[in-house]
């Protein structure tokens, strides 16, 4: 099972971020590496059908279940409201999902360095 921990609510558009998660599995054979990717959806459309956005987590064990990582995420190049479904997969089957909604701005946000 996959859950994505705190998403900022805004994002710059075009930039790179980190967005941590937690995985929970009783499989023992795990050992804290899972290829996740993403796909983006802008008023309810897939908007990155031809883009290969996927990765290896290296995850952390932080609890018997447990472990923790990051997703990394490039915000899209165009501002909007965007849904984003983040997939797990084992080989070539998606096994697991979690969702999260963010708003992609054009401007920089106040406060970042």
């Amino acid at each position: 099972q996959i859950e994505m921990g705190t998403v900022p609510p805004t994002l710059e558009r075009a930039r790179f971020y980190e967005i941590p998660l937690t995985v929970t599995t009783r499989d023992p054979r795990f050992e804290g590496k899972l290829k996740i990717g993403y796909r983006l959806f802008h008023e309810g459309r897939l908007v990155n059908r031809d883009d290969e956005i996927q990765h290896v987590a290296v995850l952390a064990r932080s609890g018997n279940e447990a472990w923790t990582g990051h997703l990394y995420f490039v915000a899209p190049y165009d501002a909007g409201r965007y849904s984003v479904t983040v997939q797990a997969f084992h080989g070539a089957n998606m096994q697991d999902k979690a969702k999260f909604t963010v708003e992609i701005i054009s401007g920089e946000l106040r406060g970042r360095p």
